[in-house]
């Protein structure tokens, strides 16, 4: 058909923009024209191509979409034509058969998008055909945006809200067409292949499950619905909404029909700006706010738009480069709901389902794949999100991925989402985690978000056995979140240096603060004068040689390894002289903390060529010799306490050995003595608490190399990196030694380490030694803790008579106190503990409270530890009948 036989004859092309409000394309097209063709093409490209792959549920919102568009069509007069091919090989067809003189379409800025129009711009060029581009899917043009920003993209939420107060209000959106002219004669074009396809017609086996339906109608109707209470949208703050609401979503769901065009973001920005002009000023500012999340869109479409590889990491010029994983079980696990976090499992599965989750959610399930605990690539992610969500859109999916990932925008890594509190804030029952994973439904709330806790009983009565019908957690998210930290800002230091974590350069700020402290290696010396160095920042680490990374500092500093083998070293040469009470010689280390490691590793060194006491003498220690000194942390539990040395020596360093009993005693004639294990680690725990991060790993790997013994370890330092504690606990589980396990808890809850006591209550440790071990050590948090564990979990922590014994002999009374408050059990016997310990202040405290008092077997005890000042007061009566 050729031009002349009628006039203008326009195409409007529909790819987004599936509307008729607010579509100048739509507009344009039917301005003086004679017909106009509304044609959608299914483009393979979205079926096929693996980055843009599409899930059932959106293509089913896609077709919703496309089935209320041409009703809408129908009802002004015309209809929607949908053909099927590549674009630009259908269209020069269409051009040709159909006389078209006007090619009208919305601008789409994403890559794919540039490309293929500007190959069908060309194809119509060619043709003599005029295409008129217009911009409706963005509340401005990004090029004016970027014209109004000196050409160069604002990278920060903050620059980019000034950018548009400076550019001032979006245009106004345009009422739909009274009428739209119908489309001419279709030619070959009209065998009743034109109208919108079936699900099976494009690929899809499977139903949608989706809940949101697509299309104009439906988002005029939301849009209607969310605005409808004032009091909402002006109070509505993004961050403060509920991640785990279903019945009805916290938030307005209209992301969808922002994404299809089904709704104009200017119309949606217009009346909320008559909503907000209604409350006089009185309502929720950006980038929270209603108009907030319509500018969080903006602001990333304006930078994706002239970012090149926006949605990759590598050629991307915005994204860090970062070593991710590749572990495609662990990725399926994450995918597929199978994580063993219920709150991870119950956002994915949402998404299956649903194709929606909330934008916290998203948050959470981000995080854990990337920076937080399985440290899989972002893009992996990103691809998964492309294909289940409705909402997936290349730039916003694109820009959220390289937020929460901390590859851009956002650097502040160590805040990492919990999988176990995060949810549980919101929804302590477990709602939403009893609807999206089913099998957990009838478990207890105290269990919903950590089911391996349950006892088995539990379990079984619920319905869901761990490890058979749910799995075990994929990961420790307290033990890799760390490791993780520190993984990430090895990457910052090599992308802000550009060259690694190797030495080199004139030194400039070194590290990154922390929140969770330093997590990360020690970053390499530099060459001239160091810079300034950030608060918590990680100290220099040793140059090559064993000299101290020079720049700044004047003072040697040493690495572990080297602090471990000169203080070895000492001890072999020393032997002799400690026997006699003489100091022996310990490296230098910088510092305060320094100079009080040196005091207590001559001490401690001293007592390694001792051997180990008696146990008359390790019970007669009196409190203020167990009590940790100028700040140094409390390394022994009561039962292993050293007593101070006699007259002329000099006060011996508590060696926290698994039991006194094996401590180890100077080396064989001619051999060095090897040094207890908690030498080693308080070599460790004192050290700059980032070169003991960066050293976590070598804590065991120095362990094995002192000592033949690996159940030995008890792990006393109160700061030990987790690693430590994992090792231990894998060399332990191992042997299957009960002994051995409770003295690890034990010596962890003396320490008050209640991070390792979780990691150890999960991997199945025998805790029944803990609340002794805390109350001996006065650690009342530790104590808290272990009655949680009880009263929540029936885990057996020991809250018993030994508790209060442990506390008495040791003289904690803030202790005892909790003890009794608590109802933990007492009798006889604790008193007979505080005699043993010498404890008369405990002891009279005890009796003031009506704990019995078997005073034959309380003085027993008292002579057998040479408590002679309690034996008088006992003998005087002391303590009543």
């Amino acid at each position: 058909m050729s031009a002349s036989s009628g006039g203008k004859r326009a195409v409007l092309w529909f790819r987004k923009g599936l509307r008729l409000h607010d579509n100048p394309a739509l507009l344009e097209a039917c301005a003086g024209a004679s017909a106009v063709y509304p044609v959608f093409i299914i483009d393979p490209h979205f079926l096929t191509a693996s980055a843009y792959k599409v899930g059932v549920n959106r293509y089913n919102f896609l077709l919703e979409s496309l089935a209320d568009l041409d009703a809408s069509l129908r009802a002004k007069g015309s209809r929607l034509l949908v053909l099927r091919g590549k674009p630009l090989e259908v269209l020069p067809r269409v051009f040709k058969d159909w006389g078209v003189t006007q090619l009208c379409f919305e601008v789409d800025t994403e890559p794919y998008a540039k490309r293929r129009d500007a190959d069908v711009a060309a194809a119509a060029a060619a043709a003599g055909v005029a295409v008129s581009a217009h911009v409706s899917h963005t509340l401005y043009d990004t090029d004016v945006l970027l014209r109004a920003a000196g050409g160069k993209a604002p990278l920060t939420m903050q620059a980019f809200t000034k950018l548009v107060d400076k550019v001032g209000d979006p245009p106004k959106p345009l009422p739909a067409p009274g009428a739209v002219p119908p489309p001419g004669p279709l030619g070959a074009w009209g065998d009743g292949s034109t109208g919108v396809p079936s699900l099976a017609e494009v690929g899809f086996t499977e139903a949608p499950t989706t809940i949101f339906k697509g299309g104009e109608s439906v988002a005029l109707s939301r849009l209607e619905a969310s605005l409808a209470d004032a009091k909402w949208v002006c109070g509505f703050e993004k961050p403060a909404t509920d991640p785990s609401a279903f019945t009805r979503p916290a938030t307005t769901v209209l992301s969808p029909h922002l994404k299809f065009g089904c709704l104009s973001p200017r119309l949606f920005h217009a009346r909320l700006a008559a909503v907000y002009k209604a409350a006089r000023g009185a309502h929720s500012k950006p980038p929270v706010s209603l108009r907030g999340q319509l500018l969080w869109r903006e602001f990333f479409y304006t930078v994706g738009s002239v970012t090149p590889h926006f949605n990759a990491m590598a050629g991307n010029p915005l994204a860090k480069q970062i070593p991710w994983d590749t572990n495609p079980a662990l990725l399926a696990a994450w995918r597929e709901g199978r994580t063993g976090y219920p709150w991870i499992d119950a956002a994915m599965r949402q998404l299956a389902e649903w194709g929606w989750m909330h934008h916290l959610a998203r948050h959470s399930v981000a995080c854990f794949l990337t920076r937080g605990d399985l440290f899989l690539h972002w893009e992996a992610g990103q691809a998964v999100f492309e294909e289940l969500l409705l909402d997936a859109d290349h730039f916003l999916n694109a820009a959220n991925w390289l937020w929460l990932s901390s590859s851009a925008f956002f650097a502040q890594y160590y805040r990492v989402y919990s999988p176990v509190t995060f949810g549980k804030k919101y929804d302590p029952e477990g709602k939403f985690i009893r609807r999206f994973v089913p099998a957990l439904a009838r478990l207890p709330s105290k269990y919903i978000y950590e089911p391996w806790t349950a006892p088995l009983d539990v379990q079984t009565r619920a319905g869901v056995v761990i490890g058979k019908d749910y799995p075990y957690p994929v990961v420790d998210h307290t033990a890799i979140s760390k490791v993780n930290m520190a993984r990430m800002k090895a990457a910052y230091e090599a992308n802000r240096t550009g060259g690694g974590s190797a030495g080199g350069g004139a030194g400039g700020e070194a590290g990154e603060a922390s929140e969770a402290g330093d997590a990360g290696g020690a970053p390499a010396g530099g060459g001239g004068g160091a810079g300034r160095r950030r608060r918590n920042a990680s100290p220099p680490a040793a140059a090559p040689g064993g000299g101290a990374a020079r720049g700044g500092g004047g003072k040697k500093q040493r690495t572990v390894p080297e602090v471990l083998a000169a203080a070895a070293a000492a001890a072999a040469s020393s032997g002799a002289a400690a026997a006699n009470g003489s100091y022996a010689v310990v490296p230098e280390l910088p510092g305060t903390r320094a100079r009080r490691a040196e005091g207590q590793l001559r001490r401690g060194i001293v007592a390694a060529t001792r051997g180990p006491p008696t146990h008359a003498a390790r019970m007669g220690q009196p409190a203020h010799a167990r009590a940790p000194q100028d700040g140094a942390p409390l390394l022994n539990c009561a039962e292993t306490a050293q007593p101070a040395g006699e007259a002329a020596e000099p006060p011996q360093l508590p060696l926290a050995v698994s039991c006194a009993e094996s401590a180890q005693p100077a080396g064989e004639a001619g051999e060095p003595p090897q040094l207890p294990t908690a030498l080693v680690l308080t070599v460790l725990e004192l050290l700059p608490g980032s070169q003991v991060a960066w050293s976590a790993r070598r804590v065991c790997r120095a362990a094995r190399d002192h000592f033949e013994g690996a159940t030995r370890i008890s792990l006393c330092c109160p700061h030990l990196p987790p690693v430590a504690v994992q090792e231990a606990w894998r060399r332990l589980g191992a042997s299957g030694a009960t002994l051995q396990q409770r003295q690890l808890a034990r010596a962890r809850a003396a320490a008050g380490d209640i991070a390792g006591l979780s990691w150890l209550l999960w991997r199945g440790c025998i805790l029944d030694s803990v609340a002794a071990g805390a109350a001996g050590a006065g650690q009342l948090a530790v104590l808290e803790w272990a009655q949680r564990q009880h009263d929540e979990r029936a885990v057996d922590v020991g809250l018993d008579v030994r508790a209060s014994a442990e506390a008495a002999g040791a003289g904690q009374l803030d202790a005892l106190a909790w003890c009794r408050r608590q109802m933990v059990p007492w009798d006889a016997s604790v008193a007979s503990a505080a005699a043993a310990g010498g404890q008369l202040a405990a002891l009279r405290w005890l009796r003031a409270r009506g704990c019995p008092l078997d005073r034959a077997d309380a003085v027993r005890a008292a002579t057998y530890y040479g408590q002679t000042h309690v034996v008088d007061w006992l003998e005087r009566g002391g303590g009543g009948a």
